[in-house]
């Protein structure tokens, strides 16, 4: 019986659940406006990577060499 009474109640004063709402939704557009915020700034911090990052230590082997060292494995007795 409790129910059927709160949700009536729901249904018939739907106009008082607006008035709630909207403290909610003042509350997430200051964690939206929070979290802008910290986007901004970080964004205004980061600067271009170091080129040196995307340089390769080692020259790659030119497909013309042929390796100079095989790795052998254990024999085909074990």
């Amino acid at each position: 019986m409790a129910k059927v009474t709160a949700n009536l109640r729901r249904l018939l004063f739907f106009w008082q659940r607006r008035q709630q709402q909207t403290g909610t939704d003042e509350s997430l557009a200051s964690l939206l406006a929070k979290r802008d915020e910290a986007r901004q700034s970080l964004n205004a911090i980061r600067s271009a990577p170091d080129p040196r990052l995307f340089q390769s230590e080692q020259m790659p082997p030119s497909p013309t060499t042929k390796p100079t060292a095989v790795a052998e494995g254990p024999g085909p007795g074990g």
